[in-house]
């Protein structure tokens, strides 16, 4: 007998501008680090979140907010990245953007393995499960590179990336999607559900189709953040760009 699964509404908070959706999410980050000093944050990269994690430096550093004894999982990592393009890898975007800037444990900081990426759901087990998940949103509904089609049971795995995900991505890499990985690491969205909280961030009117389809609130497979419907603490934060009436 198939398992009926539970559809739980989702919270959606409009800002006025794109500024003040990232420091509202950066501001959740620091709420929740402040409150368990172990906390285990999910994490995720994109221009959507660059100035999410400015805006995390500045408070944490403001306010003396203890990064040491956090970890962090990241949703995704390129597969067979080009060394001419190093610096586009998730590993540095995270340096880079976020814990150089704070006091954070490198060993405790984790990105999906291309060998053995299944061994990435047992250490986020292990750890005791991601607290806070971030998540931003592709304009095909893909959350991490989950594409559409992605099965509700999948975990962490290598996956081939759309023409149209390679194409979105192609800015990182001189505008030629030739540069662009044609395969990525990429925790599934039974991975990703598994967590206790999840803040999807999306900016700009060109993340509205996407949007939109997720607040039917109706699970689509060929809309993989539409999974988010069966996780019971989601909020959705977007700027008034995003028109969902």
């Amino acid at each position: 007998m198939k398992k009926t699964r539970k559809i739980y509404q989702l919270k959606l908070i409009t800002h006025k501008t794109i500024s003040d959706a990232e420091k509202a999410v950066a501001k959740i980050v620091c709420a929740q680090v402040t409150k368990n000093k172990k906390s285990i944050l999910g994490l995720a990269t994109g221009g959507t979140f660059v100035n999410v994690y400015k805006y995390i430096v500045q408070s944490a550093n403001k306010n003396k907010i203890n990064f040491q004894n956090i970890k962090t999982f990241n949703l995704d990592e390129y597969a067979n990245l080009d060394k001419r393009f190093i610096s586009e890898s998730y590993h540095s975007y995270m340096h880079n953007n976020l814990f150089k800037h704070l006091n954070i444990n490198a060993k405790n900081t984790y990105f999906p393995p291309a060998i053995n990426p299944t061994s990435y759901d047992k250490a986020i087990d292990k750890a005791g499960g991601i607290d806070l998940q971030l998540l931003g949103i592709g304009h095909n509904g893909h959350i991490a590179f989950n594409e559409p089609g992605s099965l509700l049971s999948s975990k962490t795995r290598k996956i081939n990336l759309t023409k149209d995900t390679i194409k979105a991505n192609s800015r990182f890499f001189d505008n030629n999607t030739s540069n662009v990985p044609k395969q990525a690491v990429t925790m599934g969205l039974a991975t990703i559900l598994k967590a206790k909280k999840h803040i999807l961030l999306a900016t700009g009117e060109a993340k509205a189709a996407a949007i939109k389809k997720l607040l039917l609130n109706k699970y689509d497979p060929r809309y993989p953040c539409t999974a988010l419907v069966y996780c019971p603490n989601v909020e959705i934060h977007i700027d008034e760009s995003i028109r969902v009436s």
